[in-house]
């Protein structure tokens, strides 16, 4: 596994080098190959470029040639002459040059289509999404690729050139002993973060201990911390260290921080100010060396103003995966990676599902998704690869009849009624930031789909800290 060191941000360039300026213009992203999925993508700056071609051929490549763009895939999904895509004034007019397999909009197939806005099309099993107005840093004419960009085997890189400022910046702070908040839904790889902050960071030999405290029970909450002598309640039958000196010289991470209770965070305050710890049952202060990188998805407002002001020397806020859709090459690249299974592939119809999903609980969904439908379709390999079909990816095998609510029995006096409990809350947000990713954020038609009205909406999305903006169409 590569490894991921200060000096490298997302492109390669000096860790230390000044903020860049940022432009927009057209942008091509080669979102995900199904029958290469290690590539982890591509972004092409499209200035002077007047014609894009996509075809199949060997060796895979992108090129240019004058002011064309030539793009040839080893997909046999692909014709040798698949698209053409010309531009148009302001917008750029797509063409399928009479391929066999056709060229997909959605689960349309189209003969043509004019791309007079970020439209994303699937050639093959090969997905682009052209985007127009889009931020940028690269020079002119640019080619990035996915497997290329430092940090990716971390599970930190990014092709989305903002994004990917963001973690070259969090990279240089990992090298001072700054504390770090990182923000962020569940499930979009907080942990994997803090783990790469850690592998870069002077502490890299010592240990990195991880701590859910939301999992922590609330009386036992200092103990699990600061550690417990003997005795110091029913049940401590030996002398216990704490995570905080089981991480000592190293990293403690903190996730779901915002779930701490409050006489927990006075006394971590105490320990971050005075850099000792006072196990339970004891008087005797011992020093301890950590550097703190906390997590939460909730509102900070949760946290003591002055403990807030201890956890986030730095923070960053990393981003819902249906705001960085132009990784999803990169992140099927790694997460296939860590099930050691390079070799698999996915069918076209499993592209197409993959891009229009919205992904409501982020990377873990994925990964979910991925390994599942890997066990599932080892069993019909054709040859030496595993090939994932559509009906492998059990987020897309959901019986639409069945209920989204469980059951209850029947209560005794009513032997043949059955009652519909509450609805989890989880479950709640989930559908939420379904419909809300799949309408582009239009709050009339998520109310309408959920039964509900426009105001219920706004006060499910306060209460699960749900951005609302953030589901807008616009690119970044």
């Amino acid at each position: 596994m590569a490894e991921l060191t200060v000096r490298e941000t997302q492109a390669g360039e000096a860790a230390n080098a000044e903020p860049r300026a940022a432009r927009r213009g057209d942008v091509l992203f080669l979102l995900l190959e199904g029958q290469d999925t290690r590539s982890g993508g591509a972004r092409i700056d499209l200035e002077g470029i007047s014609e894009i071609t996509i075809g199949r051929g060997a060796p895979r490549a992108i090129r240019h040639d004058g002011s064309t763009l030539r793009i040839t895939l080893e997909d046999p999904q692909i014709s040798s002459r698949h698209v053409s895509i010309t531009r148009a004034g302001q917008a750029f007019q797509l063409r399928d040059v009479g391929s066999t397999n056709g060229t997909f909009v959605g689960d349309e197939r189209v003969s043509e289509r004019l791309l007079d806005e970020t439209v994303t099309f699937v050639v093959g099993s090969a997905a682009f999404r052209l985007a127009s107005n889009f931020a940028t840093f690269d020079p002119p004419r640019a080619i990035t690729f996915g497997h290329e960009l430092a940090g990716r085997r971390e599970g930190v890189a990014s092709l989305v050139p903002a994004i990917a400022d963001g973690i070259a910046a969090l990279l240089r702070i990992a090298a001072a002993d700054l504390s770090i908040l990182v923000q962020g839904e569940s499930g979009t790889g907080k942990d994997v973060l803090a783990r790469a902050i850690h592998r870069v960071s002077p502490r890299a030999a010592k240990p990195f201990v991880a701590v859910n405290c939301a999992s922590l029970p609330d009386t036992l909450v200092e103990s699990q911390l600061f550690g417990h002598a003997r005795g110091a309640f029913s049940g401590a039958v030996r002398d216990e260290p704490g995570f905080f000196r089981a991480a000592d010289g190293g990293t403690l991470f903190l996730d779901e921080i915002g779930d701490m209770p409050a006489p927990a965070q006075a006394a971590l305050l105490r320990a971050l100010e005075t850099r000792e710890v006072i196990p339970v049952g004891s008087t005797k202060p011992i020093p301890v060396d950590v550097r703190v990188i906390s997590a939460t998805l909730r509102d900070e407002r949760a946290l003591r103003p002055d403990l807030l002001a201890r956890l986030a020397g730095y923070r960053f806020a990393l981003p819902p995966l249906r705001s960085r859709m132009h990784d999803l090459g990169l992140l099927v690249a790694e997460l296939l990676e860590r099930l050691d299974a390079t070799g698999t592939v996915l069918a076209p119809e499993a592209v197409r599902a993959l891009v229009q999903h919205s992904f409501p609980l982020n990377v873990r969904e994925l990964g979910a998704a991925l390994k599942s439908a890997n066990i599932l379709a080892a069993s019909g390999k054709v040859g030496e690869r595993t090939v994932i079909a559509r009906k492998h990816l059990s987020l897309f095998n959901r019986d639409p009849g069945a209920s989204a609510e469980p059951l209850t029995e029947a209560a005794p006096s009513a032997p043949q009624a059955v009652r519909r409990a509450p609805v989890a809350d989880e479950t709640r947000r989930a559908d939420l930031l379904r419909h809300l990713g799949e309408t582009g954020g239009n709050i009339s038609e998520v109310a309408r789909r959920m039964n509900s009205t426009r105001a219920q909406v706004h006060r499910w999305s306060q209460k699960f800290q749900i951005d609302l903006e953030s589901f807008r169409r616009d690119e970044p």
